[in-house]
């Protein structure tokens, strides 16, 4: 799944949530405002999105052979894919709602301009497509204006792009100490031309500006004058490196060298840090993170299916061999399924496709999963209980960087307070359940043949005893007798003299509460135990002289 201090420049915010699927109207792209940033209280004031479940059933769309998909990319809402087709020379975005079969809205893109890739705003409020026009590179940001789609151009360059992803958390632009309040803005990432045949991985916000950066060769770094946080933003040096996607968390970037080798670069706080190899056994293709940052899906161009990559096994499961991709599928926003391009008889078919991924809809799972063995058991009791290392409740804090006067909100960390309290309400639910259930099928049942024996007992006894007179009075609650005194006030819970003992007595600690109000068995159970226990409760000698009632009739107050 959230907390998180002030920071400068570049900054990035992390909002590591629980997993949140909900149903809601499919709203594809909202009007948003003209300045992309935003300035709120609070890291909880941030919007999160709601993702639309997916469905459980193959969807397709077949295009005219005369039209052909160029990419694609998914909503973070879900269910509709925005993608660029290419037909007469002409190029359009175009929206697909998967789970209603049909174009939704199209928007044609301007004449001159051949759109390369296109990637959402991690906000679903607007979409991004890189392409080539009059001699220059360009960026394009997308609105839709209630009935209106709006054009942009953020970015341009005489250099070669490549590849297009957007950072699914936002980056902290300025802080105010005065109203303490923070502005942020998304970037998006991608491949720059730097020499012949040669990339680096470069990043801009979502308005175009604040150019710096993220992996490339060490004469070309971004410097710390460009920047109010004092310091370099990245430092990781390559001679080539595309990007290939983001860790759901967003503090990890994966990239691609020349070799076709993957890496995974972290951000530190307020700017990039290291960047090491993906210590995993995929050398080919390319990689894209599942949505709950457990593993990949790996795609290869010549190769049917693709394959899952979990992170805790290792192992990578092929799945939909019957199905060749043309392109890198892209995954939904639930984890359940992916989108991909096939071509069937000449035609471009984009398919929305179930696959397996274990706990796919968890947002967070990749924080609590550590191996196989708790995969299986997540997936298995979604729980598990793990034994404690530390003497300490703090040092559980420790662990999750809860550091005193310390914290690091850039960095991720599980959502959850550890307290005895929620440890003792969870025994005490339980308790209280089978205590319950107890009381109800063999504690009352043996309370009214205790009372029926030793009314019996007293009445036939040479020996006079005033608990005769109590066990008749509570014989007569059973029957509701209401004309007998004692029961009267029973019933009336009011304080007042007792017919039977002459003294003054709390017959008002006789209403019934709690689940005892469940039924009129249960309230005259409570009544009858309540004054049973009270009623001679400070007087020694009646009390002596019930423990020696005989064993046959004792062991039904026992029990």
């Amino acid at each position: 799944m959230k907390l998180f201090k002030p920071a400068l420049t570049i900054s990035m915010l992390f909002l590591v949530i629980s997993c949140s699927n909900k149903e809601q109207s499919n709203e594809i792209v909202k009007p948003s405002n003209e300045n992309a940033e935003q300035t709120l209280s609070g890291v909880f004031d941030i919007p999160e999105l709601y993702v639309t479940p997916s469905p459980h059933d193959t969807c397709s769309y077949s295009f005219p052979a005369t039209e052909k998909v160029i990419d694609y990319d998914v909503s973070p809402l879900g269910n509709t894919v925005a993608l660029i087709t290419r037909e007469n020379e002409r190029y359009a975005l175009k929206l697909w709602e998967f789970t209603k079969l049909e174009i939704s809205d199209i928007c044609e893109l301007h004449q001159g301009f051949e759109p390369k890739a296109i990637v959402w705003h991690p906000q679903a409020n607007a979409i991004f497509i890189m392409g080539s026009g009059n001699s220059e590179y360009q960026i394009l940001r997308l609105e839709k204006n209630g009935d209106n789609w709006s054009t942009k151009k953020i970015f341009s360059t005489s250099n070669v792009l490549r590849r297009l992803v957007a950072c699914p958390r936002p980056f902290i632009t300025e802080y105010n100490n005065q109203t303490r309040k923070e502005t942020y803005t998304y970037r998006i990432f991608f491949g720059m031309e730097n020499g012949v045949n040669s990339f680096r991985v470069v990043s801009i916000t979502e308005k175009g500006d604040r150019l710096y950066q993220v992996v490339g060769p060490s004469n070309t770094f971004s410097q710390a004058a460009e920047f109010d946080a004092g310091l370099n933003p990245s430092e990781i040096e390559s001679n080539w490196a595309l990007p290939l996607g983001f860790h759901p968390a967003g503090h990890e970037l994966i990239w691609q060298d020349k070799q076709n080798k993957f890496h995974v670069a972290k951000y530190s706080s307020k700017a990039w840090g290291e960047s090491k190899p993906l210590n995993i056994n995929i050398t080919s293709g390319t990689i894209t993170p599942t949505p709950n940052g457990l593993g990949f899906i790996h795609w290869q161009k010549e190769k049917n299916g693709i394959g899952t990559y979990i992170i805790q096994n290792k192992k990578e499961i092929i799945q939909l061999n019957n199905y060749k991709f043309i392109a890198t599928p892209s995954s939904v926003p639930d984890g359940k399924g992916i989108v991909g391009l096939i071509r069937r008889d000449n035609n471009d078919v984009l398919s929305y496709i179930p696959i397996e991924i274990p706990l796919a809809d968890v947002a967070n799972a990749w924080m609590f999963v550590n191996s196989q063995e708790e995969l299986n058991l997540f997936s298995k009791n979604s729980g598990l209980f793990r034994p404690n290392q530390g003497d300490q409740l703090y040092q559980i804090y420790e662990t999750e960087n809860y550091y005193c006067n310390a914290y690091d909100r850039t960095s991720p960390t599980r959502p959850y307070i550890v307290t005895t309290d929620i440890f003792w309400e969870l025994f005490g639910a339980a308790y209280q359940g089978l205590f319950i259930i107890k009381e109800r099928d063999e504690a009352i049942p043996n309370f009214w043949t205790f009372v029926e024996k030793a009314s019996y007992y007293y009445e036939n006894s040479p020996k006079e005893s005033k608990w005769e007179q109590i066990f008749i009075a509570l014989r007569a609650l059973q029957s509701n007798e209401r004309k007998h005194n004692e029961v009267a006030k029973m019933l009336k819970a009011a304080d007042d003299v007792s017919d039977l003992t002459h003294e003054n007595f709390a017959f008002s600690n006789l209403k019934p509460r709690g689940h005892y109000t469940s039924s009129p068995e249960m309230q005259m159970y409570f009544r009858a135990f309540m004054y049973f226990t009270s009623i001679y409760k400070n007087n020694n000698a009646l009390i002596e002289e019930l423990m020696q009632l005989p064993p046959d009739i004792a062991v039904y107050a026992e029990n």
